[in-house]
């Protein structure tokens, strides 16, 4: 038997917000309507009762009952269809057969259980688990006479008028069944969405959509020039909507009036010279800017934010001790991240000084767009460091009376897969790379290490997919049963080939992760039956040299490099005007005779190095950038070496290259100055990596000086890491420096992937 249990425990306000897929002015509103109270923490088992849930449900489904309710979009990613597919059943309230009815949450708001959909999608894994989920009496009555899917609407108050009296939350049951709807069927009925609802009954067949368009923002432009606006900052606002739109190939009547989307369309580093040849890159940031201010005062969002900026509370006292600082001046634009983004956000959810903690400011960093996070993480490490400021920590002890620590920021994975999962799999890792043993010895030779990499990640995406199909469990104790049961193999592969079919996947990946899973599992002693042959018979994953193309971005570039002159041109001196900014800089700091500053050393670092790139590329060969990453300058190994005064000798070897063939390269002396920029790097650039380094000579002094170039004499790496120099720069360090410099200095948009192609 289930067991059932009144205590599934407190869901915390922001849990209910993800929950619900809403914000907190909607969430507040919502319990208001409920008769829930609006405090920190609410039992599930009321939420659940809100949503038309029975108040008891099955242990066992706690964990998959708290998870955030699925829109429209989530939908339709799990059944593979669009979502205009998923509006069209909503709006003529007609859905296939054992398809569950939606929670509304007002007239666009359409949320469900994600155990419900996944048992509609596949019932032989997940049906029997649905069947369990408990609702009210009245309902399972309906259920058991003949109705297969139950609708629900979020309205506390029934058709009986006799509960309407009733003061308990809890006694007003949620779900509206299909008789009742017709009393009050949705919950939360402003003008807006009763005009939506009429014209919805009315137009139930003829309405393809109910979202605003583009073309709204013209309208508000009109409008305010009418009212005797400025004319000609509306009309360039116009103007820039318009351009920006038609280089995507869209026009204002078939853009959905979105914040979100717009800003996916046209990110701040979204300009791209193929795909925008005639529009500069300045203007392509001004027009983003005019189009950008409009469509939040079409929103609404401008007017909300100046109304949360004006309030008076407890943030204006921070904000006024904080400009009272006597080095405010010169580090506005750091403790800018307080006085704005901190304070609007936390205002934004009702948050005062002495309420941030430490899992409140991370809530409000998931929740922010990605320059507000970095906004976030400048605020975390102010406030820690006001606070173990002997000086400032009194002061700031009555402000932010919590420990903040710095937000670290790490990449996410490419698989979320529990940490005791990783181990399993490391160790699975260290038997399938197993060549042969040497007795003498007593240790195994070992297959490469970009192999080791590769099974790696074929593990890592095979355990995914079983984890998506339900086959293995977050808590699983191992994974080597899921791996050894035919069945769950087969829908795992089912899933990584419809991640293939979404464009999800590439397909040479997913050709390249199935070729390495049987030997993996065969050598770990795991025995799949026609295993290879049923991996063969799928077309999707073979792996073939002649389908394998160049992804289109990638294909674009190298055609604007061969049609445009001037591209080509830009592109095969792109050294030269790193090289001359990173010169710049150092010139005025000697001009001025003093030190670097530490932007100013970060500039020159990372404009030598990408500068150091392009001239290996464009006048040595055009190797990988995992190649250039791992060339050595010192000792017998060397990669890359001084032949004579204007000649430079690169040598890859082959166990280190793709095609497994040497890579063999002179660079030397031209009008291109390739060998110029290699020299530079290495004389004047590459000792800046060692500065930090602890020394007891003053920075700057000749000795300090000679300290930098012994370290860097006695590195083996071309290009150091930063942090830590013994190592070599990490790949996604020199990627983000790579498109930010090409794109703002160059005037190049690309990767390093798509920089080798094209030489």
């Amino acid at each position: 038997m289930n067991t059932i249990a009144a205590d599934p425990g407190y869901a915390t306000a922001a849990d209910i917000e993800a929950y619900l897929r809403v914000e907190s002015d909607k969430r507040r509103e919502l319990f208001k309507k409920w008769g829930l109270p609006n405090s920190r923490l609410i039992e599930w088992s009321e939420i659940w009762c809100a949503v038309g849930l029975d108040r008891f449900q099955p242990k066992k489904l706690w964990n998959e009952l708290q998870a955030p309710l699925l829109d429209n979009q989530d939908v339709a990613a799990v059944l593979g269809c669009s979502v205009d597919t998923i509006n069209t059943w909503c709006r003529r309230d007609t859905y296939p057969k054992g398809f569950p009815y939606p929670i509304r949450l007002g007239a666009r708001k359409k949320l469900w259980v994600p155990l419900e959909i996944r048992a509609y999608f596949e019932p032989h894994i997940y049906a029997k688990r649905a069947k369990e989920l408990r609702r009210p009496l009245k309902t399972q009555r309906q259920f058991r006479q003949g109705q297969e899917t139950l609708p629900i609407g979020l309205d506390p108050l029934t058709a009986d008028c006799s509960s309407l009296n009733t003061t308990s939350h809890s006694r007003r049951p949620a779900n509206l069944l299909r008789d009742e709807a017709s009393v009050r069927e949705h919950m939360i009925v402003t003008t807006e969405e009763m005009v939506s609802e009429l014209n919805e009954r009315k137009h139930a067949l003829e309405l393809p959509s109910e979202t605003r368009h583009m073309d709204a923002v013209v309208e508000l432009l009109e409008r305010e020039i009418k009212a005797g606006e400025p004319v000609s900052s509306r009309q360039r606002a116009q103007t820039a909507l318009r351009s920006l739109l038609n280089a995507h190939n869209r026009t204002l009547e078939n853009t959905d009036l979105s914040l979100a989307l717009f800003d996916s369309y046209f990110p701040i580093t979204g300009w791209n010279p193929v795909e925008m040849p005639t529009m500069t890159q300045l203007t392509y940031l001004d027009y983003r800017k005019r189009a950008r201010g409009v469509i939040k005062r079409t929103l609404g969002i401008s007017q909300h934010e100046k109304k949360l900026r004006a309030r008076v509370d407890r943030w204006t006292e921070v904000n006024s001790w904080l400009r009272d600082m006597p080095n405010f001046a010169s580090r506005e634009q750091i403790y800018s991240s307080i006085i704005s983004t901190l304070t609007l956000l936390a205002r934004e959810h009702d948050f005062q000084p002495e309420d941030i903690t430490q899992c409140v400011i991370s809530e409000l960093y998931r929740r922010a767009s990605s320059k507000q996070r970095n906004s976030l993480r400048n605020a975390a490490r102010l406030i820690s460091g006001f606070q173990s400021n002997k000086k400032h920590s009194e002061k700031t002890g009555i402000f932010f009376p919590n420990p903040i620590k710095p937000i670290h920021f790490c990449e996410p994975k490419s698989y979320q897969i529990p940490g005791h999962f990783h181990a399993e799999i490391n160790e699975m890792v260290k038997i399938s790379i197993r060549k042969k043993y040497i007795k003498i010895r007593r240790i195994w030779e070992n297959l490469s290490d970009k192999t080791r990499k590769a099974h790696l990640n074929a593990l890592r995406a095979t355990v995914s997919a079983l984890m998506a199909t339900g086959h293995l469990n977050f808590n699983s104790n191992s994974i080597k049963s899921a791996l050894a049961d035919p069945n769950a193999i087969e829908d795992a592969l089912g899933h990584i080939l419809s991640r293939v079919d979404k464009n999800e996947l590439q397909k040479n990946s997913a050709g390249t992760i199935l070729t390495y899973l049987p030997p993996i599992l065969e050598r770990n002693g795991i025995q799949v039956p026609e295993l290879r042959a049923d991996i063969k018979a799928v077309p999707e994953f073979a792996l073939s040299i002649a389908e394998s193309l160049m992804p289109l971005e990638t294909q674009n570039f190298c055609k604007a490099l061969i049609q445009n002159l001037d591209a080509r041109a830009d592109f095969l001196l792109s050294h030269a005007p790193l090289r001359a900014k990173a010169e710049a800089i150092l010139a005025l700091a000697k001009k001025q005779k003093r030190n670097l500053t530490i932007r100013e050393r970060t500039s020159v670092r990372q404009l030598g190095t990408v500068a150091l790139f392009c001239a290996i590329e464009c006048g040595g060969a055009p190797i990988r950038i995992e190649n250039f990453l791992e060339i050595p300058v010192n000792g017998p190994g060397a990669w890359l070496n001084r032949i004579s005064k204007d000649e430079y000798k690169l040598s890859v070897p082959a166990n280190k290259t793709k095609n497994k063939k040497p890579i063999v390269a002179l660079i030397v002396a031209s009008q291109e100055q390739y060998h110029d920029t290699v020299r530079w790097f290495l004389a004047k650039i590459r000792p800046l990596f060692f500065f930090e380094r602890k020394s007891s000579h003053e920075p700057g002094s000749k000795e300090h000086t000679r300290s930098m170039e012994a370290a860097a004499a006695q590195c083996s790496w071309l290009v150091p890491g930063v942090k830590n120099p013994d190592c070599s720069l990490p790949y996604t360090t020199f990627l983000g420096w790579f498109k930010r410099l090409m794109r703002n200095v160059v005037g190049l948009v690309c990767d390093p992937h798509n920089f080798r192609h094209g030489q």
